[in-house]
């Protein structure tokens, strides 16, 4: 394993990624990857900062607006998870896209496109 920078390598870009609780180096399309997931992870409107920042509202997943809200379909909470995904810079399609929810715990399996190749996805994301 490399060490840690918080410096950007020769391309330009940031390239730490957070595994089991510790920075590794990214590789690939790893960035993307790591980009999309904690985009899933913040909530609609954690991005502005309290108000701080402006034109920042809709960032981020609708967990409690759509995802978790009993009255939306399948289809209205699959939009929102692809919407995130695809949202996010490097990423260019979905090739393969399978989830399931079990509470507040979102499971997602699949092959994303991005600007580095195709990588695939096996995520569990818990919402408190």
């Amino acid at each position: 394993m490399k060490d840690v920078r918080i410096t950007k390598n020769s391309d330009g870009v940031y390239d730490m990624k957070l595994t089991a609780g510790k920075f590794e180096m990214c590789e690939d399309g790893t960035e993307a990857a790591n980009h999309f997931v904690i985009r899933l992870l913040a909530g609609k409107g954690e991005y502005n900062l309290g108000g701080l920042l402006t034109n920042k509202d809709d960032l981020g997943t609708d967990w409690y607006g759509i995802i978790f809200n009993v009255e939306m379909g399948k289809p209205e909470k699959t939009l929102e998870l692809r919407r995130v995904i695809l949202e996010t810079p490097g990423v260019l399609s979905i090739e393969k896209f399978v989830w399931t929810q079990t509470g507040h715990s979102v499971s997602i399996i699949g092959r994303i496109n991005t600007e580095w190749g195709t990588i695939d996805v096996n995520q569990e994301i818990e919402q408190l």
